[in-house]
């Protein structure tokens, strides 16, 4: 806050980005990760996101593992 990086205000955004922008970035990380056409974008990448906390030996503690999903 003090070299103004985050913002105070309760409705500021959270991200500096615009929402064409995301969606690029978005379309590049899917290209790049080969993901099938038929795979949501922001919800299959939160799946696989979700199914890969949960799948590694040994396992990733449960409160962990909701600290990262947000």
């Amino acid at each position: 806050m003090k070299n103004r990086l985050i913002a105070t205000e309760l409705e500021s955004p959270l991200f500096s980005y615009s929402y064409s922008s995301i969606q690029k970035i978005i379309r590049i990380a899917k290209r790049k990760a080969e993901t099938p056409p038929d795979v949501h974008t922001i919800h299959g990448f939160r799946s696989a996101f979700k199914w890969a906390l949960e799948s590694p030996q040994p396992p990733i503690d449960s409160s962990r593992q909701k600290m990262m999903m947000g």
